[in-house]
Order: C-alpha cells, then structure tokens, then sequence
C-alpha cells in the first residue's frame, strides 16, 4: 500500500532573522531526496553518491498567497502577534513539490532543474565511477556536514553554484477557489493530502469542499511549448468532492470544514485507478470514501 504521510507538525528556527513558523517534511518517492518547507523550499539529501553536500538547492517561496503574507509582516521579517502558519508539502508527478499554506487560496509548485538526472546517476554509481575515475562512490550525503555555523548562511547562499547542487525554481501558484458561486471564491484550504508521486492532490476547504487538483502529466511546465494552467487537455484540472449534504448541519448553520484528509493506494503513484480518502469534519464527523479519481466518481461512502 502507499500512504500518504508526514512528519509530526514541528516549530523551529533555523536563524536569527526566520521566523519562527511550521516546518513540513516531503520524502521524494525515491527515498533520496527530501523538501523542507518553511517561509523557503530547501531540497536536501538522504544518500546521493557522489554529491558533496546535503544541501542541494534553495529557494524563497513566491505566489500572490505570500506576497500578501509579506504585506503583515513587519521590517524585522517576523509575523505580527506572533502568528503560526501551518504547511503542507507533498511530492507529485513530474518531481514536482505541492505546497498548501492553511488559508491559502492556492497551490504552490516548484521545480528543481537537474533533480531528475541527479536520481538516476545516484541509481547507477558504478557507471557513474566508470565515467570519472575520481569519484568516490561510497560517498553519501546523509554524514554529517561540520560546517562552521557562522558560515553556514554563507554556505547555503552558494548552494546553487557549488558540485552537484540544483537549482530550485517557483513554478507557478493554482487557484483552489474556483467555481460560480461566492462561497466558492472565499474559500479557503484547511487541510492537505496526496500519495506521493501521484497527479491528485486533494485539499480540504473551510467550506467543508474538498478540492481535487488533478496535475498535468507534462514533465517539464517551464518549457514555454506548454502550461500547466490552461485548458488543454494535458493541463492541470480541478474539480471537487461533496459529501455536505450527508453531514446533516441545520440550513442556517455555517458547514463545518474538512480540517483532516489523509488518503492511501494499493496501486503504483503513478498508475492510481482507485485510493481512499479519509476525511475529517468539525462537529465529530468523518467519511471513508473509496474514489475511482480517474472517473470523477465515489465508489464506496462509510460514515463513522
């Protein structure tokens, strides 16, 4: 089976000028590479032969959600009262990274160019070594690095332009808050999941909509010849699940949001013919629905 899952939710701080914000952990389906995400994207290193640093690639975050973030900060960086923001973060197709911010209207994707080609040297070490005599397979990038720590910032703003390192790249945000009705463009996510490496990222709303975001197939959206957002057939889609009306809320109540969604497949990530999505309510309520996503259709719909 393949789950989605994640790390236990953790606060930190990094440096003197971070905020002090949640931290989400995104494992690559490979098991060699993972994402941390705060108010930046870092792609670091579980066990790359050859690649002489953990750190792979940086960068800040972008999309309209956190420019208006920026806008209620104020000039030391840090968020005013103090304010926590809560993350998600997921692999899917195309390595690709999903990130969902709580109240977020969007979807955040980067890219890190050369991802793809660093994977597969790190699969084959032995033609790797035949190729450059020098290279010393056994090495790997989960040691411990022994950096001095006032030259560490310096470090990781030359994380681009030294070995092996890649480069980390703001894709493109996508609007969760589409549909005909003002409800639909007032929503906001509470909640995120997805299988990593698959194409379907489902969000939970405040209005207890769950949004499917189904990702293009394309391998590469910066080519220019192609766009994740337009209406193309290999574009990126959405469409939602419903399932208020089993809630049974009085009509003049607000609908209690999606606050948790969790899913898992027995199929391959990138061959995903049926999943369960589990999907948690405020007011106590909770669904397993069994999908066919490729159909658009709930097969199986338990309440507990």
């Amino acid at each position: 089976m393949f789950f989605s899952s994640g790390p236990p939710r953790t606060y930190a701080v990094v440096s003197p000028c971070e905020r002090i914000e949640d931290v989400a952990l995104a494992m690559h389906p490979s098991q060699r590479v993972f994402a941390r995400v705060t108010s930046t994207v870092e792609l670091w290193s579980t066990s790359l032969p050859s690649a002489g640093r953990r750190l792979l690639a940086r960068c800040q975050r972008g999309g309209q959600w956190v420019e208006q973030l920026e806008d209620d900060e104020d000039t030391s960086g840090r968020m005013r009262e103090s304010e926590t923001r809560r993350i998600w973060a997921v692999w899917v197709s195309g390595d690709r990274l999903a990130v969902v911010e709580k109240d977020s209207q969007s979807v955040e994707f980067y890219a890190f160019e050369g991802l793809h080609m660093l994977l597969q040297r790190a699969e084959t070490p032995h033609l790797l070594a035949a190729e450059d005599p020098t290279v010393d397979a056994n090495a790997m990038l989960d040691q411990p690095s022994f950096t001095e720590p006032e030259h560490e910032e310096t470090e990781r703003a030359k994380a681009t332009s030294t070995g092996l390192q890649l480069a980390a790249k703001f894709v493109e945000d996508y609007p969760l808050n589409q549909g005909a009705s003002q409800s639909d463009y007032e929503d906001v996510a509470v909640s995120m999941t997805a299988v990593s490496g698959s194409k379907y990222l489902f969000v939970g709303m405040a209005s207890g909509m769950i949004s499917v975001v189904e990702v293009a197939d394309a391998s590469d959206a910066m080519d220019g010849k192609s766009s994740w957002f337009s209406n193309a057939d290999n574009s990126t889609k959405i469409w939602k699940i419903d399932v208020r009306t089993h809630l049974a809320i009085p009509e003049d109540a607000d609908p209690p949001s999606c606050y948790d969604v969790t899913c898992a497949t027995a199929d391959l990530p990138s061959k995903i013919t049926s999943l369960y999505l589990v999907a948690s309510f405020e007011g106590g309520k909770c669904f397993i629905m069994l999908l066919s996503p490729a159909k658009k259709s709930i097969d199986q719909l338990l309440s507990l």
